[in-house]
């Protein structure tokens, strides 16, 4: 603004006409509201410091509308007239966790979602805890609305848990599943109100816009983006999602400009990079959580400003003749659900659409008179047969997610024909996640299909019928339902959990043995066989040291072996996935274009041209055989196979391997322990160059230091010495070294959730024992019976105090000889020298109270008498205090309800815990020293006096009580 400024006042031979006036005008005024927001304040010793809070919340974007015009900056969208707060992985975990979060629609919501599950897994967070989930409802012709992609029913996240949702749909609905703008509008309208109705009471929904589509970015094997996405008709379905938000009263996003600005980093022109993902999350999370993370400055959603009328509108949208013709060229390939009120028409152009295709492949391939391939010749006008046997397959070519040989045809499913196909055959997809990804891939046509995968991805795994997220033994269903079983093994054991070909081998026949005992005797089972790995797609570290070609080509044919000699058939698609190498995300796992015609090739198999077990494609059988001694000699010679891949981390095989000395799990052990000390060191030098507390200071030795100061870059730093700053590796090794438990309330817990986000970033497997326990204990009256951790922990940390103030008060006389005994009761139960840490009560910000309990049961008055008796209990127990009072009173816009803070405070008051535990880095050595507090156990008698007829601290008219649960024991004040 200010080089804007200066530019106009010098550039004398421009000419004051009314434009350049009010440009002028407008730089002028801004430059002085710049500087007008740019202010100080006195901090509470009176020292200055800039307040970069207040600047934050007078520049924030306060709508979605304020966001543009501007420019997308190397990940980040830059408003021009006002600031978007960009999240860190941090941030988001600190916003899910408080705003649980549920996507709703297609392929572009599911992206956002994708880039913050990163940014959760980055922050320590995983698993089925994660609060978000994704309902897969791509357009509103698809009948399920509850379940996500792999058919999991959300539900119960959906009416109980979420306190925000979106919903993303159009992208579909005007191409292959087109029904006309009535239809599409109808439907719109008729799901956003099922879905206001399924949320819980409070919680919001959302709809989002339609992005840009790039038809210049549209794959060459996409016609459905190349032909279907016209211009006009974007528009229209743009104007018809905002009618439907006016008339059902749903704020929106529209992140169009940005998608707009960032066209060129479109993979395949519908869906783009994490160069657009990036600052659309950044835009949701504004939404849901403001500019900080903990809910201040939110960005307001866009309300459009046009009147529902929705029959002039309708009318209108009628007339126009390219949002209502099913545009020239565009596949109704997915719509096998039809539209209503057409007579059938689109159901009609959709089988068409298959006919025909199928037809011109098959002709296509029999013109082909290519020396190199082996294509029958057949006269003009006659049909393939049919694919008889797995061996007929390829050659052949990808085409609009089918595999089109060019010696036969294969018949293509439908997922109408798939769901009755695993009715008649129930299926279990046994192994790693390739055969997962199959079960996915069937269940996509809804979500009750027989389809089910059981989770044991290696030879080193020790579970046979589990399945993996949910946790759920599935032994029933494996031995009693299964018709058709397909075993996928050897992509762990080639990297991550590799013990040597003998051990694979011998261990991968035993396997087949065992699962073909476990099935019924009329149970079908094929062994799939390890596909192409494509390493140049792939950015993870396991796929593209783990995976080298010679070692390949051994396990391959250790497969093949293991099936010749057990009888048992396969399926190998190593032709199909190197046709579609480029479709993969991270060089194993391959998206749609491919897994369909794989789940195609395996319906054949199961259920045949038919579709009731007539023609079926017969597995392949191995060529070979089975002579294992020549064979076992022949890969123990090749160099690749029998060594442990350089480079190539153990970071899965906690099981280890036999034989080996211990070997493997010492890799594992390494690996985890220096997991992410790269990442990290690079993240703390860039952090550190911006710190410029460490510059000419000594390391703080007493915690008393530690005050005043200030938060720079998300840490804190005093001003009399530089604090260490704790990397989650040191967390992890403290941790190890002295297992910690955390007792007390909420606020103990959110200290508990940092220490544990920070072992789990570390490496900590999630089914590994933990060095870490919480004890719930909300009040000093409340006694917890369980001590079953005690004996190992060497540490503990207590936090009491706030409850004990306001809805559970009984009194100052109550609190401290509770206290005092529960003290005794834990320190009796660790082991001895053990140090104990009670936590005193920090600055609680009552303008942010969003309760009674808050406002109307805290003064200051009564939590500095309850602060004084936890430093006369640290005295009067030996034990000691950490005090973060003065790190939550800089940070009082931190917190959602005056009494939590966010995950920046809480990491602060984690790394000052760490440091008085293990020293710096976990070293044992410059440990930081607590403070003793100022006052004398032989006053003890003398202060219960005065604080039990101590007014202010024990009146609590107005607080709303809550002692049902726990009554105040009788004598005490609060039983008087």
């Amino acid at each position: 603004l200010k080089l804007q400024f200066l530019y106009f006042i010098g550039c004398r031979h421009m000419a004051l006409n009314r434009v350049s006036l009010t440009l002028y005008a407008f730089m002028l005024s801004s430059f002085f509201v710049m500087l007008k927001n740019t202010r100080r304040y006195s901090a509470p010793d009176g020292a200055s410091l800039l307040d970069y809070n207040s600047i934050v919340a007078a520049a924030a974007c306060k709508t979605n509308s304020d966001l543009f015009p501007g420019t997308l900056e190397e990940k980040s969208w830059e408003p021009a007239g006002c600031t978007l707060a960009e999240y860190t992985a941090d941030m988001t975990a600190e916003c899910l966790e408080a705003v649980p979060y549920l996507a709703i629609g297609d392929t572009i919501g599911e992206q956002v979602v994708a880039h913050m599950a990163g940014d959760l897994r980055r922050a320590g967070l995983g698993g089925d805890d994660v609060p978000m989930r994704l309902v897969w409802t791509p357009s509103t012709r698809v009948p399920h609305f509850e379940s996500d992609r792999s058919g999991r029913n959300q539900r119960e996240f959906m009416t109980k848990v979420a306190e925000f949702a979106t919903l993303s749909l159009g992208e579909w609905d005007l191409g292959v599943h087109w029904c006309g703008t009535d239809e599409f509008y109808d439907g719109l309208k008729a799901l956003v109100l099922k879905y206001k109705a399924l949320l819980k009471p409070g919680a919001r929904l959302a709809m989002y816009n339609m992005d840009y589509i790039n038809p210049d970015k549209c794959r060459e094997s996409s016609v459905w983006c190349r032909t279907c996405n016209t211009i006009g008709k974007v528009a229209v379905y743009r104007e018809i999602v905002q009618m439907v938000a006016v008339c059902t009263g749903t704020g929106m996003i529209d992140t169009y400009p940005i998608t707009r600005a960032g066209r060129n980093h479109s993979t395949d022109g519908l869906h783009y990079t994490s160069e657009v993902v990036k600052p659309k999350a950044d835009v949701l999370l504004n939404v849901m959580c403001g500019t900080d993370g903990a809910g201040s400055n939110k960005l307001g959603l866009w309300y459009p400003n046009i009147e529902c009328n929705e029959a002039e509108a309708k009318a209108r949208w009628r007339r126009d003749p390219v949002a209502n013709a099913h545009s020239k060229g565009c596949p109704d390939n997915t719509n096998e659900f039809g539209c209503p009120n057409d007579n059938g028409a689109a159901a009609r152009r959709y089988l068409d659409h298959k006919a025909v295709e199928a037809r011109q492949m098959a002709e296509e391939a029999g013109r082909n008179t290519n020396v190199e391939t082996s294509a029958p010749q057949r006269e003009a006008g006659t049909e393939l047969p049919l694919c008889k046997k797995h061996e007929d397959l390829f050659p052949g070519k990808l085409h609009d997610f089918q595999w089109v040989p060019e010696k036969c045809r294969l018949k293509f499913y439908t997922k109408q024909e798939i769901a009755q196909c695993l009715e008649r055959k129930p299926f279990a997809a046994i192994g790693d996640s390739l055969g997962e990804q199959l079960v996915f891939a069937l269940r996509s046509g809804g979500a009750n299909v027989s389809a089910k995968a059981v989770w044991s991805p290696s030879m080193q795994w020790n579970t046979l019928t589990m399945s993996h997220k949910t946790k759920i033994n599935l032994m029933d269903y494996v031995t009693k339902e299964v018709e058709y079983a397909i075993l996928s093994f050897g992509m762990w054991d080639i990297g991550v959990h590799w013990c040597g070909v003998e051990d694979f081998y011998h261990k991968l026949k035993a396997k087949i043995l065992k699962y073909r005992s476990m099935l019924k005797p009329s149970a079908e089972m094929v062994l799939h066989n390890l596909h192409y790995i494509n390493t140049e797609k792939s950015n993870m570290k396991w796929v593209k040291a783990c995976n080298p070609i010679g070692k390949m080509r051994v396990y391959r044919e250790m497969i093949q072996m293991a099936a010749a000699c057990t009888g048992t058939k396969m399926i190998d698609t190593l032709p199909l996935t190197l046709e579609g190498q480029e479709y993969t995300h991270d060089g194993v796992h391959y998206d749609e274009p491919v897994l369909r015609p794989k789940a195609n090739i395996l319906m054949n198999m199961m259920c045949g041209a038919d579709g009731e077990g007539g023609d079926r494609l017969e597995p392949w059988v191995p060529p070979m055989e089975c002579n294992e001694e020549a064979a076992m000699a022949r890969w123990l010679a090749v160099p690749d196979a029998n060594k442990f891949s350089e480079g190539c981390p153990d970071f899965q095989n906690e099981y280890g391997c036999p034989n080996d000395g211990g070997a493997a799990l010492q890799r594992n052990k390494d690996y985890r322990a220096n997991l992410t000390r790269t990442a990290l060191e690079k993240v703390d030098t860039a952090r550190r160059a911006n710190h410029t507390g460490d510059s000419g200071k000594e390391m703080c030795r007493d915690a008393g230091d530690l005050y005043p100061g200030e938060v720079v870059d998300g840490q804190w730093e005093p001003r009399k010495c530089s604090l260490y700053f704790s990397r989650v590796t040191d967390y992890y090794k403290c941790l190890v070294a002295k297992p910690l438990v955390v007792i007390g309330d909420s606020v103990a817990e959110q200290l508990y959730n940092m220490f544990l986000r920070k072992v789990r970033a570390a490496g900590a497997a999630p089914t590994s024992p933990m060095p870490l326990k919480f004890i719930p204990e909300p009040t000093a009256h409340f006694q917890s019976e369980d001590d079953s951790f005690l004996s190992e922990a060497k540490a503990a940390t207590l936090s009491l105090g706030v409850w004990d103030a306001g809805v559970r008060w009984c009194g100052t006389d109550n609190f401290y000889t509770s206290m005092k005994r529960k003290i005794a009761f834990y320190k009796e139960r660790l082991p001895e020298g053990a140090p104990f840490y009670l936590q005193n009560i920090h600055y609680v910000n009552m303008e942010r109270c969003n309760g009674p309990y808050c406002s109307k049961c805290y003064t200051r008055e009564r939590l500095a008498v309850y602060r004084e008796m936890i430093e006369m209990l640290a005295v009067c127990t030996g034990s000691h205090v950490i005090d973060i009072y003065n790190l939550t009173l800089s940070a009082t816009t931190n917190t959602q309800d005056g009494v939590h803070y966010g995950s920046k405070v809480q990491e602060n008051k984690a790394n000052i815990l760490l440091n008085m535990m293990c020293g710096r880095g976990a070293s044992n050595i410059d440990h930081l020293v607590p403070v003793k507090p100022s006052v004398s156990c032989d006053d003890e008698e003398a202060s219960l006096a005065r604080w039990r007829n101590d007014a202010k601290a024990n009146d609590i008219e107005g607080c709303p009580r809550e002692t049902k649960a726990h009554k105040c024991p009788e004598g005490s004040l609060g039983a008087q």
